[in-house]
C-alpha cells in the first residue's frame, strides 16, 4: 500500500474566540480544510469547500489532477461548506458515514416542517453510506461532538497516524484546549472525541485549520508554550509559504513572499491579526523575493542575518535594505543560525529554512516539524 495525502486548502473559522473574537459576530469568511488522498491508485477528495473549478485548478497544481480522475468525495458530516458541488466530479462516488447520514436525515425533515433552511439540504440525496473501510489505509473514525454524526478519516501514512478530523475539532487552539465551536451538538461529545483522537493520532487535520501534531498538548486547557506558529498560506511550485510566530509578545513575520493585500487578508484570517500588530519582519536569505512589500508593514523592526544584509547591500540591491538591522538576538525565544530559524513548540523544534538544511543539522538539533519553501516536512 502507497498512501499519500495533501492539504489543499487553509481552512479558516468565521470567528474564534481564542482570537478575541465574539461568537456573536462573524469576522471572516468561512473555509473549510480540504485534503487529497491517494491509495492504491484511488484518489479521494475530503470536505470539498470551494467551487470545483476552484479545487480542480489546485488538484492540478497541487497533484497534476483534475476532477473527473477523483474517485471518492467523502465528507465528514452533512454540513454545507465540507461538500462544496460534491456532485460535480463525474467519476466519484459520494460518501458520509451512516451516522451522519441520520443526522442529515433529520435536517431534511426540519426543512419539510418549514423549520429548517433549505440550502442547507440541497444535494444530501446523493450520499452513500460508506464503508468503514473507505479504501486501502484509510478508515471511519467517529468523533461526535459537533454534530451526532461528525465521522473522520484515519490514514495509516508514513509520517504515522493521521486523523481527518471534520469540525469536532475545529482548529489547534479548539483542540489545545479540549472544546468545541460555538456552534455545536454537545460541548460533552466534543471533549470525549478529542481526548480519544489526542490518544490515537499523530497528526490531526482539523476542519478549519492548519495541520498539527498532537505530541506535547496532551494536557487540556493548560496554557501553551510561548511559541505558536501559523503558515499563512500552503505554498506551492509557484509561491513560497509565509510563517508567522507569535513568541512571548512579539508577532514575528518570517520571509513575507506575498503581496501586500494578499498578505494583509492572510494574516487577518489565519491569525485574527492586523498588519499593524506585526513586530519584527525577518528575512532570512535577503532575497528580494522573501521581503516583498514590507514597507506596509509600518510597525514592524526589520532583521536579516547580518552576512546576508552586508552581502545585499554590497551588492547595491533596492532601497528596502535601509529598513533592515542585523539580527542579534532581538527575539529571545528565537535562534538564527546559518540563514535557519529554530523555536520550541509544543510538539518540540520547528526549524524555518529559506533553503532545506542537511540531515545532519535537522537531527543535531531535534527537528521535529521543517517549514522550507512551500514545503512543510514533519520528521519522527
Amino acid at each position: 500500500m502507497s498512501l499519500q495525502w495533501k492539504t489543499l486548502t487553509l481552512g479558516h473559522l468565521s470567528r474564534n474566540k481564542f482570537w478575541g473574537e465574539s461568537d456573536a459576530a462573524q469576522y471572516h469568511s468561512v473555509v473549510a480544510t480540504t485534503t487529497l488522498v491517494q491509495t492504491d491508485g484511488i484518489n479521494i477528495l475530503v470536505d470539498p469547500t470551494l467551487p470545483v473549478e476552484q479545487t480542480e485548478a489546485l488538484l492540478r497544481l497541487h497533484a497534476g489532477l483534475g476532477r473527473e480522475d477523483i474517485h471518492i468525495v467523502y465528507a465528514t458530516h452533512y454540513h454545507g461548506d465540507h461538500r462544496v458541488d460534491a456532485d460535480k466530479y463525474p467519476s466519484a462516488k459520494q460518501y458520509m458515514s451512516a451516522a451522519s447520514l441520520q443526522d442529515a436525515q433529520a435536517a431534511i425533515e426540519e426543512v419539510r416542517q418549514g423549520r429548517g433552511v433549505p440550502a442547507f439540504v440541497v444535494g444530501l440525496e446523493d450520499f452513500l453510506p460508506a464503508p468503514e473501510q473507505l479504501a486501502p489505509g484509510v478508515t471511519l473514525y467517529p468523533l461526535p461532538g459537533h454534530t451526532d454524526g461528525n465521522t473522520g478519516l484515519m490514514l495509516t501514512a508514513q509520517e504515522g497516524s493521521v486523523l481527518l478530523a471534520g469540525d469536532t475539532i475545529m482548529g489547534e487552539e479548539y483542540f489545545c484546549a479540549g472544546e468545541g465551536y460555538w456552534f455545536n451538538t454537545s460541548a460533552e461529545k466534543t471533549h470525549e472525541s478529542i481526548v480519544r483522537a489526542a490518544r490515537d493520532a499523530d497528526i490531526v487535520v482539523p476542519g478549519h485549520g492548519d495541520i498539527f501534531l498532537t505530541e506535547g498538548r496532551g494536557e487540556f486547557g493548560k496554557p501553551r508554550h510561548s511559541c505558536w506558529w501559523y503558515r499563512l498560506n500552503l505554498g506551492s511550485s509557484q509561491e513560497e509559504s509565509v510563517v508567522l510566530v507569535r513568541a512571548g509578545n512579539c508577532n514575528v513575520l518570517i520571509n513575507p513572499s506575498l503581496p501586500g493585500h494578499f498578505l494583509r487578508q492572510a494574516l487577518y484570517d489565519r491569525t485574527g491579526l492586523d498588519s499593524a500588530d506585526i513586530t519584527h519582519v525577518l528575512c532570512l536569505d535577503g532575497s528580494a523575493k522573501h521581503r516583498l512589500d514590507v514597507e506596509t508593514l509600518r510597525n514592524a523592526a526589520y532583521l536579516m542575518p547580518a552576512g546576508a544584509l552586508e552581502h545585499q547591500k554590497a551588492a547595491g540591491a533596492d532601497i528596502h535594505l535601509a529598513l533592515f538591522h542585523a539580527w542579534n538576538n532581538q527575539i529571545p525565544e528565537l535562534t538564527l543560525a546559518g540563514g535557519i530559524c529554530c523555536f520550541e513548540a509544543p510538539e518540540g523544534t520547528v526549524a524555518v529554512a529559506a533553503e532545506c538544511p542537511s540531515d545532519e543539522f535537522l537531527k543535531e538539533n531535534r527537528v521535529k516539524v521543517l517549514l522550507c519553501g512551500s514545503v512543510m516536512t514533519v520528521r519522527r
